[in-house]
C-alpha cells in the first residue's frame, strides 16, 4: 500500500512544482534540469495546463488500474467507471493540445481512443454478454484493435524516422552546398 501512495504522490508532486514554476519553464537553465517532465509539450500562457500531461497521464493509469476496486459488489458500476475514464481522458488531452508537433497530438489523440476501444471490448468478454456464443468472436475483436494500435505506432515511428532522415538529408545538402 505504502508502494501506491508514494506511486500516487509522484505525479501529484511533479504537477504542483510544474505549476509553481510555470514561469521558469522556458529558461535554459530550467530546461537542463527539468526538461524531461515537459520535453515537446507547449508553453504558452494561454495553455497553462499543458505541462500537467505527462502528471495527468500517469495519475489516469492509477485510475485505470484502481477502477477494479471502486464498488467491489457492483460491476457495474466499475464498467461504467472505467469507460468514463476513459472519455475524460480523451476530452482532456483533446482540450489541451499540448504538444508542439500535430502528428503527434494525433498519436496520442489515437492512442487513447484506442484504449477505450479496447476497454470496451474487454467489458464485451464478461459475464456481461449474455451470448456465450460471441465471447470468442469479441475476443477477435480485441486482437484487433491490439493491432490496429500496434500498426499505427510503428506507423508513427516509421513516418517519423522517414521525415528526420530527409531533413538531415536536406541539412547535409545545404552544408555541402555552402
Amino acid at each position: 500500500m505504502a508502494i501506491a501512495a508514494v506511486q500516487l504522490f509522484v505525479p501529484i508532486a511533479m504537477g504542483a512544482f510544474l505549476w509553481i514554476n510555470h514561469e521558469h519553464l522556458g529558461e535554459q537553465d530550467f530546461k537542463g534540469k527539468y526538461q524531461a517532465m515537459y520535453k515537446d509539450i507547449t508553453l504558452s500562457k494561454q495553455n497553462k495546463w499543458a505541462v500537467f500531461l505527462f502528471p495527468a497521464g500517469m495519475i489516469h493509469q492509477w485510475m485505470l488500474l484502481l477502477s477494479a476496486l471502486v464498488a467491489l459488489d457492483c460491476s457495474g458500476i466499475q464498467i461504467v467507471y472505467l469507460l468514463n475514464l476513459n472519455v475524460l481522458a480523451i476530452i482532456f488531452y483533446g482540450s489541451i493540445r499540448s504538444h508542439i508537433d500535430r502528428r503527434r497530438r494525433t498519436l496520442e489523440f489515437f492512442n487513447n481512443s484506442m484504449t477505450l476501444f479496447i476497454s470496451y471490448a474487454v467489458v464485451c468478454m464478461t459475464a456481461f454478454n449474455l451470448n456465450q456464443a460471441s465471447i470468442y468472436e469479441n475476443g477477435n475483436h480485441f486482437g484487433f484493435w491490439l493491432g490496429v494500435i500496434f500498426v499505427g505506432n510503428i506507423g508513427y515511428i516509421t513516418v517519423d524516422i522517414i521525415g528526420k532522415r530527409r531533413s538531415q538529408r536536406k541539412d547535409k545538402e545545404k552544408f555541402d552546398l555552402r
